[in-house]
């Protein structure tokens, strides 16, 4: 699969690592200790088949290549979604990390 635009954009405008499928995408930035996932996006009719977890394990593969050994990922209580995101990333094996204002954040060892 060619680079997107957005993908192409990214990592331009924010040096973000991106994996990209027919039914979404995911992006994720180096940040200190952590390799942070910033964004997933899967499309509604695809979020039932473990899309996400999918996209989340190629970035694993990218952070441990950097040398981490820990992912961060954040849900913005605000969102649309954002119990269902909590749940997936619970459900992808992260832990509660902290909070501030409106973001909860969570980690994993990798």
């Amino acid at each position: 699969m060619s680079k997107s635009n957005y993908r192409l954009y990214m990592e331009e405008r924010e040096n973000a690592h991106v994996v990209e499928s027919n039914n979404g995408f995911a992006t994720a930035t180096e940040t200190g200790d952590y390799f942070y996932i910033t964004d997933i996006f899967i499309k509604k009719e695809c979020r039932s088949i473990k899309e996400a977890s999918k996209l989340a394990d190629e970035l694993v593969v990218i952070a441990k290549s950097l040398n981490y050994t820990k992912l961060l990922g954040s849900v913005d209580t605000r969102a649309n979604g954002a119990t269902i995101s909590m749940k997936v990333l619970l459900g992808y094996g992260m832990n509660l990390h902290s909070t501030k204002d409106n973001i909860i954040y969570f980690e994993k060892s990798i």
